[in-house]
């Protein structure tokens, strides 16, 4: 049984299937490295459970299996740690409601985002649509359709159980169209990463870097590299190099060979990068950064939607820990959301992470003269 879980959490027969990134980051991953008997006992139990369900209901009822993932999730995470996070959730009839406001049809030429998609509402509904749009519009090529909600309806979280869910509901409403995943696979559009926050950094020799702050550290990537749109297969290389224990050099040639073009400081931040991971990886931490990186860094890359939808995150800005506030002072100066009629003007309020979401979601995601519906409530009595 523990053979077939580590082939599983490594991707497995998801893979197989041609989907790349379901399963990727590892966080829940730990069981398999405390294996033991209570271990054995849980894991055989929650097999049981599971061997209860009818692996058909997910195409005669695929309504069913979303409302299941929905309440999963929320029973796994304490309401408790939901409230922390700022986490809410929508019904369909308001997410339903939010896409109709802006006019959101499916049209499978306009992009949609929910920046903070938790277990992936506004996703489903919009994958919904789109194939409604694709039969009313005689769209008959199921490859290109699968092809262009990939590429058109995306969503990003902070939480990595809320993404692992919202990846589970987007292949259960795509049905059908996994079954026209090409040989070179797909990546579903949801990504692990921080909607408002991607911190840059400039080097002594001026070459510009974004960076993620870690419990093991600061993890850097040249902006050169994100420029360029390589840091998946930048990423790629990294992670085959640490597995074959590749050399310094070996790795740097790799790369001068691969990315030809790539400046000198940058290659040489990569193989500081390298080396990092590289010793994580003789430490047993390896498994997580490659993939963590590149999920960090999607919302540099994803570019701008027609439509960004959202029941944005509120979290009171005493409640955010420290070097959170710290990280995003310049953000809330930027937009000057405190001074009391210039910028968007919020004047002497109590802050809200809601209120930085807004105004960064515009600012980064959204296209001149896209649509943006967030469900701004009104608390007070």
């Amino acid at each position: 049984m523990k053979d077939e879980l580590l082939e599983l959490e490594e991707r497995g027969i998801i893979a197989k299937i041609g989907i790349r990134n379901f399963l990727e980051a590892d966080y829940f991953a730990w069981y398999l490295d405390d294996w033991n008997e209570d271990v054995v006992k849980d894991v055989t139990e929650i097999v049981k459970k599971l061997s209860d369900y009818d692996p058909a209901t997910v195409e005669l009822e695929p309504d069913r299996v979303k409302i299941l993932f929905k309440q999963s999730y929320q029973n796994l995470v304490p309401k408790r740690v939901r409230h922390d996070i700022g986490e809410h959730f929508t019904p369909y009839w308001l997410a339903e409601l939010v896409l109709k406001v802006v006019e959101y049809d499916g049209n499978l030429e306009r992009r949609v985002l929910d920046p903070a998609c938790d277990s992936g509402t506004f996703l489903v509904l919009a994958i919904k649509e789109a194939k409604s749009y694709a039969e009313e519009h005689f769209v008959t090529d199921k490859s290109e359709l699968l092809r262009k909600i990939g590429g058109n309806v995306t969503g990003i979280d902070l939480n990595p159980l809320a993404v692992l869910a919202s990846r589970a509901n987007y292949v259960i409403a795509l049905g059908d169209l996994i079954r026209y995943i090409p040989k070179r696979g797909v990546e579903i559009p949801v990504y692990l990463a921080d909607s408002i926050l991607v911190s840059r950094k400039v080097k002594f020799t001026g070459e510009l870097e974004v960076y993620l702050t870690t419990s093991e550290g600061e993890f850097s990537v040249p902006q050169e590299v994100i420029d360029k749109n390589v840091l998946s297969n930048v990423l790629g290389v990294v992670e085959s190099c640490v597995k074959g224990d590749y050399s310094e050099k070996e790795f740097e040639k790799l790369i001068e060979k691969d990315f030809a073009g790539l400046k000198r400081d940058s290659i040489a931040s990569l193989v500081e990068l390298y080396n990092k991971i590289k010793k994580l990886e003789k430490e047993g931490k390896s498994k997580i950064w490659t993939r963590l990186l590149k999920n960090s860094f999607a919302p540099l890359l994803m570019g701008k939607f027609d439509f960004v939808v959202k029941n944005p995150p509120w979290i009171n800005w005493e409640s955010l820990p420290e070097h959170y506030r710290e990280e995003t002072k310049k953000l809330w100066d930027y937009y000057r959301l405190l001074e009391r009629t210039k910028g968007i003007g919020l004047g002497k309020v109590k802050r809200d992470m809601a209120m930085l979401f807004t105004a960064r979601c515009i600012d980064r995601f959204l296209k001149k003269g896209g649509k943006f519906s967030f469900l701004i409530l009104d608390f007070r009595r």
